[in-house]
């Protein structure tokens, strides 16, 4: 278990460009940040800004064209492909504006896949207290096609909590939500993070959302600045 405000992810300098055409777009500027165990921040930001590209480059999901990234004190160039979707499954959970459930399984059969990704023994148990603990022990049975869009963001917040990750990264969690559900995901998100020592990085427009964070970035055409 890491030491309180230890630092378990730390992103030096990340680069990015896309090529359109003949154009060479610049989608992110050397963005440097830390997160510190048990700790939240936010990225804060209009459309288009770089903000889901700098939470796909901290979570490897795409690479940066240069600087360094850090898991927990390991380069994480230097962690061999086949491994990286299991490391990156044991250390970070994921929530996405699109909840991206699998419409095959039932609530339940959703939230223990993250276990099987990452080559865990799936527990069913966390599970089901995961499931209960975001207010849906009467769906867990239930196909997303079911589900409001809140009751699919639950059950995508417990599918990221399985594996007892230490960093949480949520981009626009409560994007596709109304008002009313988006407040009660929010909530729910902040909690569980908390009772489960897990660190959050919160990817939002929304200014009130990004005020509940320990620290605030703001992210303009590209560039990371320290609110």
């Amino acid at each position: 278990m890491n030491e309180k405000n230890s630092i378990i992810l730390k992103a030096e300098k990340l680069a990015k460009s896309f090529h359109s055409g003949s154009a060479c777009v610049n989608v992110l500027h050397d963005a440097s940040l830390c997160v510190r165990a048990g700790r939240s921040l936010s990225i804060r930001g209009e459309s288009g800004c770089g903000k889901t590209t700098l939470l796909n480059l901290l979570s490897r999901i795409e690479s940066a064209d240069s600087g360094q990234l850090f898991w927990q004190g390991r380069e994480v160039d230097k962690i061999r492909s086949s491994r990286l979707a299991r490391e990156r499954g044991r250390f970070m959970g994921m929530v996405f504006q699109a909840y991206y459930l699998v419409p095959e399984l039932d609530s339940l059969g959703n939230v223990l896949l993250a276990a099987r990704v990452a080559g865990i023994k799936p527990d069913r148990a966390r599970a089901e207290s995961l499931l209960e603990r975001v207010g849906l022990k009467e769906r867990m049975s239930a196909s997303p096609l079911t589900l409001s869009g809140g009751e699919r963001q639950r059950v995508a917040v417990a599918r990221a909590l399985m594996n007892k990750p230490q960093l949480m990264l949520a981009d626009e969690p409560t994007g596709n939500l109304d008002e009313k559900s988006g407040s009660v995901v929010m909530d729910m998100l902040m909690a569980v993070c908390a009772e489960e020592g897990a660190s959050l990085v919160l990817v939002t427009h929304n200014r009130a959302f990004a005020a509940r964070t320990g620290e605030q970035f703001v992210m303009h055409d590209g560039h990371l600045f320290a609110e």
